[in-house]
Formats: structure tokens, C-alpha cells, sequence
């Protein structure tokens, strides 16, 4: 489903607008007829269900939603309903105005000083009644932090929350967004509440320095320089970096005990006097002009992602992509590269672009032979393109072609991007491929961001070499 149109209807839902996607799953925005109101609606990724890991993500869905919708707090997102429709898991949620604040990031407005720390203060609170409960985030952005257009914040995405007892682990343990993991979740340890205030650490910096600072750049003795840099006075440079430093230890023993504690201690740097309501008044109004700013600079789209935009995100697409091309180009010359870029831009789905290429194919004759060279026929329009049938001859090889070494040492390389569960994504994957090409194309595709992708792929080619 990422590479499609959305769907009319799920369930009792309408479905009015595609809101995000990420790694595992699409965010529609709904309409629930029977009390009149808006909603917001998560899938995962169809290609995930229907993958080996498939049955244990929906189980694992299953017992998030749950996990969601206990946390009932005024900062959290409220989950509504969990449903299935034609085997597709479903989890429905209140829908919220405003913008993420990683797209509020990205419209170059800035906050105060004390707009984030009435934001961080939020996200505390929240987390501290989910950590009551027992339950942890584990994947702490500013993607999943909703500034609304009244000021005030919601977490969202317990998506790849964990409710401690529950023997779901394979999966959970290396969910997340590496560039806010903490460093325990990097390497595949136990995640607890104590991760989610790390990453949490992470969101104030950025919010600080206006810069995303990964956890293994952090330079401790350098905290006070980086902030002394935004013209704070040098008491609270001091406390900030006092707290931060705290709060950002790589053993979780000698970070704040709880989410109040990080919160009591953020608080004592502020001078008593703050007015957060007065904060909360000026942060709806930066809301509203970071929503101006960005409605204006994006173009008025269908609400479905193109093939294009679809590409960037995910490896496997833009092997494909590649494919047609080398192909149409043996029936149209150098300008295939060109037409199957605007054409890709302007195709949601597999069918509308090969259809679309086909038709600047003159000959009927080598119009049929350029669908049968891709083993895609109209008819069968959402399926993706069979890969393994374009293989060339020349890059046929076996499993044991593999050596030992090579399989163990991508295996140590990608454990660096998804921890423990490289080891089954190796072994899975290893059935389903027959070149080292494709190992490490299909392996790529499982490492969430796309810097880290393109680092793997780099050193496996280093390691094809050999």
C-alpha cells in the first residue's frame, strides 16, 4: 500500500487524506460517520504483513494499540478503536491540528528557550504516565511530537511500544529511529523507560542548537560551548548543560530515575515567574506561521505519494526504477532516463508508470516485448515488478556461492543498524536471493534511515570486492 492510492474506505472509516508514512506503517486522516467527527487512521505496510516477519508485527500491532490506549493523558495522542479489514490490522486515533515537530523544524521557525522547555516539560509528563503504566515508547522524535495549533503538545506513535512482561521481544528490541536511540537500543540491550528520557535529552538539544546531534556525536565536554553559542546567560548555560549531561549518560543507571525527576530538575532552570501560559500562546501562534510557511512551499497534490517521492525512501523501488530504465532504453535511446523521471513523478503506482512508458513506445511489436522484459502485465497492476526474472544470466549464483566469511561479516555490519535481529533477517533473506547484489539491496531495505542505508550498502560493496 506505501506506493499506491490510498483506499476509499476501511472498515466504517471513510478515508479522506494520506497524512505521513514512515519505515512500518501509513497514518490516513478518517472520517467516522456515525459520531461526526475526524480521525486519524494507522496501517502497517502491506509488504511488512506479507513478509516472514509478518504474523509477529500484527501480534505485535495488536498489543501496541492496547498499549496506546491505556495511556490516556492529556498529552497523549487518545486511541479510539483497533480493527481488521481484509486482513489489514488497523488501530484509529484521534486526529489533532497542528504539525509534527519535525516538519515544524524543517519551516526554519525557531523556539525560545522557554518554549522548549515547556515543550520538553510535556513530553515529560507524558511519558512519566505511560511509565506508571509500564509501558514505553521507544522510538522518542520530533516525528512523533505533535505541536498543535492551540499550543499545546501530544505524543504520538506508541507504535512500537513494549508493555513490560509480554514475550513479543524479536521485533520490539530493535525498533526505533537510530538517530534518537539511545545507546543501549543501539546495540539490541534491554530498552526501558530510562530510553525514552535519553532520546527525550536528544529532542532538547536539537531543540537548543537548532541541530540534530546523534547520540554517538555527543562531545560531553563540549555541551557548554554548543549552547553557550546561542547567547544564553552563562548560569543557565551551566544548568542546561548540567542537566543534559545527566540526562545523556550512556550507562541508563546514572541517568534521571524517572521522567519527573528529569522534569523537576529542567523546571529548576527556568526562573519561577515563567508564564507557560503565556508560552503556550506564543507557541500556537509560531505554530500557525510555520503552517503558513509550510502550505505555502508545498505544491497541491492528489494526496497520494508518487512513485518519485516513494523511491527515496525505499531501496528496493529504486532498484526497480533502474531496471525499467536499462530496459527502456533499449527501445527509446538516452532519453528513457529522462521520460521515466517525469513520468515516475506523476505515477502513484506500478501499472500507471509502465503504462505511461509503453505508450511512448512506437512499435506494438516492441511495446510488448518491453512489458514481457519486466514480467509485468496490466492486469496484475499492484503487484511489484518480479525482480529476480530481470536478473541478467551473468549475475546468476547460489546460495553457497555466499562464503561463510562474507555472510558473517555482513552480518556484523548490518547488526550495526538493527541489532540482534540481523542475524534472522540474514538467514530470511538468504533463501530469497541469488547474487550479492540483491543480499544486500533486500538487506539495506531494513535499515529505517536512509543515511545509515546508504552507509551499509557503501561498506557491503567494500565487502563484495574482496
Amino acid at each position: 500500500m506505501p506506493f499506491t492510492k490510498y483506499p476509499q474506505q476501511l472498515g466504517k472509516y471513510r478515508i479522506d487524506a494520506l497524512l505521513g508514512q514512515g519505515a512500518m506503517g501509513v497514518v490516513y486522516k478518517a472520517f467516522d460517520s456515525e459520531i461526526d467527527r475526524d480521525v486519524a487512521i494507522k496501517i502497517l505496510h502491506t509488504y511488512l504483513i506479507a513478509g516472514d516477519m509478518g504474523e509477529e508485527l500484527v501480534r505485535r500491532f495488536a498489543y501496541d494499540v492496547k498499549a496506546a490506549a491505556r495511556c490516556q493523558h492529556s498529552n497523549i495522542v487518545t486511541i479510539y478503536d483497533y480493527g481488521v479489514t481484509n486482513n489489514q490490522p488497523y488501530m484509529v486515533m484521534e486526529y489533532v491540528k497542528g504539525v509534527d515537530l519535525q516538519v515544524f523544524l524543517k519551516s526554519e521557525q525557531t523556539l525560545t528557550i522557554e518554549q522548549s522547555f515547556n515543550l520538553i516539560l510535556k513530553v515529560l509528563d507524558a511519558l512519566y504516565s505511560a511509565h506508571e503504566l509500564g509501558i514505553v515508547h521507544r522510538d522518542i522524535k520530533p516525528a512523533n511530537i505533535m505541536v498543535l495549533e492551540n499550543g499545546h503538545i501530544k505524543v504520538t506513535d506508541f507504535g512500537v511500544a513494549h508493555i513490560d512482561g509480554t514475550d513479543l521481544t524479536q521485533v520490539g528490541d530493535v525498533m526505533g529511529t537510530p538517530s534518537y536511540m539511545s545507546p543501549e537500543a543501539q546495540i539490541g540491550d534491554k530498552v526501558t523507560a530510562s530510553s525514552d528520557l535519553y532520546s527525550t535529552a536528544l529532542v532538547l538539544l536539537e531543540l537548543l542548537i537548532n541541530k540534530r546531534v546523534k547520540s554517538r556525536e555527543i562531545d560531553y565536554s563540549k555541551l557548554v560551548e554548543l549552547l553557550a553559542k546561542q547567547n544564553l546567560a552563562p548560569h543557565l548555560v551551566k544548568n542546561i548543560a548540567g542537566v543534559l549531561h545527566k540526562a545523556l549518560q550512556s550507562n541508563p543507571q546514572q541517568r534521571y530515575a524517572d521522567a519527573r525527576t528529569f522534569s523537576k530538575a529542567l523546571s529548576s532552570c527556568l526562573d519561577s515567574s515563567t508564564d507557560y501560559y503565556q508560552i503556550t500562546s506564543d507557541l500556537a501562534a509560531t505554530v500557525m506561521m510555520a503552517k503558513n510557511t509550510i502550505e505555502s512551499a508545498i505544491p497541491s497534490k492528489n494526496n497520494s505519494v508518487s512513485l518519485l517521492e516513494a523511491a527515496t525512501s525505499s531501496i528496493l523501488l529504486q532498484r526497480q526504477l533502474a531496471i525499467i530504465e536499462k530496459n527502456l532504453t533499449h527501445f527509446l535511446g538516452p532519453v528513457a532516463k529522462m521520460l521515466l523521471k517525469k513520468q515516475a513523478k506523476h505515477s502513484d503506482n506500478m501499472s500507471q508508470l509502465i503504462n505511461s512508458l509503453v505508450a511512448q513506445i512506437p512499435l506494438d511489436a516492441e511495446r510488448q516485448n518491453f512489458i514481457n522484459s519486466l514480467d509485468f502485465s496490466g492486469s496484475n497492476s499492484d503487484k511489484l515488478l518480479n525482480s529476480s526474472s530481470m536478473l541478467s544470466v551473468s549475475n546468476q549464483a547460489t546460495e553457497s556461492s555466499f562464503s561463510a566469511d562474507y555472510i558473517e561479516q555482513l552480518t556484523t555490519s548490518l547488526t550495526r543498524y538493527v541489532g540482534p535481529i540481523a542475524k534472522h533477517l540474514m538467514k530470511s533473506t538468504l533463501k530469497k536471493v541469488s547474487n550479492k547484489e540483491d543480499l544486500c539491496t533486500c538487506l539495506a531495505d531494513k535499515i529505517p534511515d536512509l543515511k545509515q542505508r546508504a552507509e551499509f550498502i557503501k561498506k557491503s560493496m567494500l565487502l563484495s570486492a574482496d
